[in-house]
């Protein structure tokens, strides 16, 4: 053992009778004087420790390139499963969109399927509604005993939430009964006219006159208001909302007057505002009739006719 050990710190093959020592650090630091039969022992006992090292490393090293191929092995078959499930994906994304595209084709064609339901539905109540009448005069189907409670709803609804809003001043100055009138004829124009209602368009209309503008009021207002026109689109027949005359000429059986006319038998008086439209249905039937403003005619000439909304 000692001449493999001066073999490897290449001292020679045979041992030299003058090294009979060595000098190693001792543990202070200083060097000491070892023999050299004591210090090759210890040689060798730390090399072979070096050698056991050495190979648990190597045994460590195989272990962990094991490992390593493996862990190579499932990021490729992790790899390959995110590349198939993003073809999945894009496969999926390619059905939707073609099924999101048939179903906006499928919409269109339902809602226009539903306007020519309406449309057929409504030309047949129509027409069963003029063979009932001719057959049975005087008496009322199902569809009109409903429109004639939409129309009385309608005239409650415009004298109990429309009228009230050109009394209610916030200067503190009223309104006379014209001036009131002509608000009520814009509100019921926005309420019941071609557009469908707007909060703030009638807010608007009472702010110019300095009256009380209650914006959550306004808006459930309008929200009954758009209720009762889709209700009455429900009912079927041909439905409108009438604000015209044809003359100046009052006639009591299709115009009531609005608080504030000026009174007298029908050919004294000249209508000078529609204050709110009468419910027409089918051929002309007037299910509620016109609010007007009418003056005398006498009178009528001095304050200048004023135009119908």
């Amino acid at each position: 053992m000692v001449k493999r050990i001066l073999r490897f710190f290449g001292l020679g093959g045979e041992r030299d009778t003058a090294l009979e020592a060595v000098r190693v650090p001792g543990p202070d630091g200083k060097p000491t004087v070892v023999p050299l039969d004591d210090w090759a022992p210890q040689v060798a006992h730390g090399l072979n420790e070096l050698t056991g090292r050495i190979d648990e490393l190597i045994r460590h090293i195989d272990d962990l390139t094991r490992r390593n191929d493996a862990l190579s092995r499932e990021k490729k078959r992790l790899a390959d499963t995110v590349e198939q499930q993003r073809a999945d994906l894009a496969s999926a994304h390619d059905r939707i969109t073609r099924l999101e595209s048939n179903l906006e084709d499928c919409a269109a064609a339902a809602s226009e399927l539903q306007r020519a339901f309406a449309d057929i539905d409504q030309r047949f109540t129509n027409i069963a509604g003029g063979i009932a009448a001719a057959t049975h005069p005087g008496r009322l189907t199902e569809d009109e005993y409903g429109h004639h409670d939409l129309g009385k709803r309608y005239g409650d609804f415009v004298q109990q939430h429309v009228m009230p809003l050109a009394l209610q001043s916030s200067s503190g100055v009223h309104l006379s009964p014209y001036d009131q009138a002509q608000v009520v004829a814009e509100i019921c124009l926005l309420l019941f006219g071609d557009a469908e209602p707007e909060a703030a368009y009638i807010a608007d209309v009472l702010a110019r006159r300095r009256l009380l503008v209650d914006r959550r009021a306004l808006q459930d207002m309008c929200e009954q208001a758009h209720s009762i026109r889709a209700e009455a689109r429900q009912l079927g027949r041909s439905q409108r909302w009438v604000f015209d005359v044809p003359d100046d000429r009052f006639d009591a059986k299709r115009q009531q007057q609005f608080v504030g006319s000026a009174m007298g038998h029908e050919h004294e008086l000249a209508v000078t505002l529609v204050v709110a439209p009468s419910y027409v249905v089918g051929d002309g039937t007037s299910i509620a009739p016109q609010q007007v403003f009418t003056v005398r005619r006498d009178a009528a000439t001095t304050q200048g006719p004023v135009p119908t909304v």
